[in-house]
């Protein structure tokens, strides 16, 4: 009887300690994940302030880091968007800012990185918080991507020298034109 029970409270354990990671990374569209930790809220006594334009507004800072899904490493220069404001990681795959804490208001923040899905978050109240960390995890995009080097038109030499003989044609054609009088509507 205390073998079963024994084995029972493992079991439990587990479930208990799978589930609370799990819902700790909140899903999205791909297979990458985020992680929303929400300060404390903060009294009257203690809001940051900024005063702009002779406003006084209540601010709430947003931060976090962005790694990739699979080697834990963080991402340099990705790129969190919210709302029409842009903002670049750090090296160390940070982000930080700062907007204003009014009542009511929600946030959502996009995510890209160059070869990587991008990740829309959920809305999140900010109503009278302290600190917001959102921590991303992206997947790596198996798509292929065309390179550069390989296309004629982007990889100007080898353009230039194919073509050499035409763009001397047209200018002169162009300058003889222009001599003459004549023109060219593009």
């Amino acid at each position: 009887m205390k073998r079963y029970t024994f084995i029972l409270l493992i079991v439990c354990l587990f479930v208990l300690a799978g589930c609370s990671s799990l819902k700790r990374k909140l899903p999205t569209n791909n297979k990458g994940r985020y992680m929303v930790i929400v300060g404390k809220n903060r009294s009257k006594c203690e809001n940051e302030t900024v005063n702009f334009r002779g406003q006084v507004f209540d601010v709430v800072t947003i931060r976090g880091h962005v790694f990739d899904l699979k080697t834990r490493k963080p991402l340099q220069y990705a790129v969190a968007e919210a709302g029409c404001f842009k903002f670049l990681t750090t090296a160390d795959g940070e982000y930080s800012f700062k907007t204003r804490n009014l009542e009511g208001k929600s946030f959502q923040i996009d995510l890209a990185a160059m070869y990587y899905h991008t990740i829309e978050t959920d809305f999140i109240d900010i109503h009278n918080k302290k600190e917001i960390i959102i921590d991303f995890y992206l997947a790596e995009d198996t798509r292929s991507f065309p390179d550069w080097r390989e296309h004629p038109i982007c990889a100007s030499k080898v353009w230039f020298r194919v073509y050499k003989k035409y763009v001397i044609l047209f200018f002169k054609l162009y300058r003889n034109l222009s001599e003459m009088g004549g023109f060219f509507i593009f």
